[in-house]
């Protein structure tokens, strides 16, 4: 369940462009890196009180992840051929309950979070023709199995 949460994640993430200003993200490799050990150096300080308050991942989440997380793209994607001829308040209501569905996905996924190591793969070659780029990540989980991700990031 973690690894096709985690995969999920992966859809949506936001490499250039607008948003977040604390991680650059005219670099995915280096944002990616990043945003994760700030993500999971907080999960780690915090985990008294995220005992105490689960619902304080769902902040976490909020601050330290959604800042590089395209939703809207991801909601309109998900859509797909339903987009047309829909209302425009019901797209708009769409991509709202998906944002929320996405920051309580991804604090239930960091619930199983228990100072796991994360590996990052090589560097990808940046392709200024490409849109999509892709970073891989091994969760190692021992004694689990290892869990490989492959994190698309999309230009804006």
């Amino acid at each position: 369940m973690l690894a096709r949460l985690l995969l999920s994640f992966s859809v949506v993430l936001t490499a250039f462009g607008g948003g977040a200003t604390e991680v650059g993200k005219t670099q995915p490799y280096q944002m990616m890196k990043q945003v994760a050990e700030v993500t999971f150096a907080r999960l780690k300080a915090e985990q008294p009180k995220i005992k105490q308050d689960p619902n304080l991942l769902k902040v976490i989440v909020e601050q330290e992840l959604m800042p590089y997380v395209n939703d809207r793209y991801a909601a309109l994607k998900l859509l797909g051929p339903n987009l047309k001829g829909a209302k425009r308040e019901d797209v708009l209501e769409f991509v709202d309950a998906f944002r929320a569905y996405l920051i309580a996905s991804y604090a239930q996924v960091l619930t199983q979070y228990s100072d796991q190591q994360i590996e990052f793969g090589p560097e990808p070659k940046l392709d200024g023709s490409k849109r999509i780029t892709s970073i891989k990540v091994e969760i190692i989980d021992a004694p689990r199995p290892t869990i490989k991700l492959e994190f698309k990031l999309r230009k804006d």
